[in-house]
């Protein structure tokens, strides 16, 4: 994932949007409810973890 789309999936948790993303390295599909230097907060299934942006494929809304 280019910076250009990491800081408009941030900017877009503002305005209280929850993207999805999936992790390219693992396949999994998680929706995103925190991002910062560079990382993602995402919710998988019943827990969370955090992805590196560069790991990240945005997903369609």
């Amino acid at each position: 994932m280019d910076v250009y789309t990491y800081e408009h999936i941030c900017e877009s948790l503002k305005s209280g949007k929850r993207p999805m993303v999936m992790n390219t390295e693992t396949g999994d599909k998680g929706e995103v409810y925190l991002c910062g230097h560079g990382y993602f907060n995402v919710h998988v299934g019943d827990g969370s973890e955090v992805w590196p942006s560069h790991d990240c494929k945005q997903l369609e809304d």
